[in-house]
């Protein structure tokens, strides 16, 4: 209940600040309009730059598994992206993404790892370039299902963990709103496992937190606005 409580917040801080970045902007079009009504007509008629403007998109690739995962199969992953871009060089966004890999026939078991991820990004990046390569950093929410670790079965297969993101990409405007891209993702996960194991006497249950994290590699097509 409490990781629930504290995703709606994040949407909330993240919703309010576009907001209050988009009625800036609303206000610094106005002011604008006002000051150029004064100026020659070669000066009036140069293109404006938006202080704040909003971008989404949708992608898609690999997912690579790294940390605990190393032996497990290449996965893949679907992604959302929305974001506010503030100024000449910063942006803010969020990525919730669905993805999905397994390790087939370990200790007799087949064992999948599916995850619904929520990523909160401060952006780096030249706003106003046609071609704008970026990076980018924040932390992630993850909600995780696991069927089994290392042929063990675990007490629950659901859990929600968290980690730190890193990424990195690139975006060209085909028009001035239209864009395609390519980007990399490091990140970590950490989910922490509860399973019996026997000791040669009895069972015991054990706790044990491990990375469910690795790197995603995807393509994406977007508007900006």
């Amino acid at each position: 209940m409490k990781k629930l409580v504290l995703v709606l917040f994040l949407v909330c801080c993240f919703g309010s600040t576009y907001l209050y970045a988009a009625e800036y902007q609303t206000n610094a079009v106005a002011e604008q309009q006002d000051t150029v009504a004064n100026q020659p007509y070669s000066t009036a008629n140069q293109p404006s730059r938006k202080f704040a403007s909003g971008i989404f998109s949708i992608g898609g690739g690999g997912f690579f598994p790294g940390g605990d995962l190393d032996n497990f199969d290449t996965g893949y992953n679907g992604a959302f992206s929305a974001g506010v871009t503030l100024g000449s060089f910063i942006g803010l966004g969020i990525d919730i993404s669905y993805r999905e890999n397994e390790l087939k026939k370990q200790y007799h078991y087949d064992n999948k790892l599916s995850t619904v991820a929520l990523d909160y990004l401060l952006y780096f990046q030249p706003n106003y370039w046609r071609v704008q390569p970026y990076l980018a950093f924040g932390f992630g929410l993850y909600f995780n299902h696991l069927d089994s670790w290392k042929g063990l079965e675990l007490t629950e297969n659901e859990g929600s963990a968290y980690g730190i993101v890193g990424k990195a990409g690139i975006r060209f405007f085909i028009t001035e709103n239209l864009f395609i891209g390519a980007y990399g993702k490091y990140f970590t996960n950490w989910q922490e496992i509860k399973y019996y194991y026997y000791n040669g006497y009895s069972f015991h249950e054990k706790d044990e937190t491990i990375n469910l994290g690795g790197l995603i590699g995807n393509v994406e097509l977007g508007l900006k606005f």
